[in-house]
């Protein structure tokens, strides 16, 4: 459990977590029945006063160790790999303290250029480990 002092959204073998804002969803298919926390990163971790970026949510496999930072955005691709980077940075220490692997996820609301923008391609040479799709992920987690 990354965030002792922070309320899970989910309970902890959770088969399915769902992230889901503004019409984008992230589900997450916990099919090994293993220990799981869902956190709202904006707003219950990091405060809405908070002027630092960060992104909606962080769901834990702590079994696996993996950790998987979620936003949901509408059109503004390069405000979401931001929020994500960021977001790596603010924890990047924990990560490691706890030996976690972790996964960005973006799922956008409709087709934007921003994917032919260097600094996407630059996103995901850094974190080739990152899903980036419209309207909905869902994945094994």
């Amino acid at each position: 459990m990354l965030f002792k002092d922070v309320s899970s959204h989910c309970d902890l073998k959770c088969a399915i977590i769902v992230s889901r804002e503004n019409g984008k969803t992230h589900r997450a298919l916990n099919t090994d029945k293993n220990t799981v926390y869902q956190y709202k990163i904006d707003g219950d971790v990091v405060p809405k006063t908070d002027p630092q970026k960060r992104c909606d949510y962080l769901v834990e496999n702590e079994d696996k160790k993996a950790v998987y930072l979620i936003e949901l955005k509408g059109t503004d691709l390069p405000h979401a790999l931001e929020q994500i980077e960021a977001t790596i940075q603010l924890f990047s220490r924990k990560f490691k303290e706890n030996s976690y692997n972790f996964y960005p996820r973006i799922v956008y609301g409709s087709n934007t250029h921003a994917v032919n923008d260097s600094r996407y391609r630059n996103f995901m040479k850094k974190y080739p480990q990152s899903k980036i799709k419209t309207i909905i992920i869902e994945e094994v987690i």
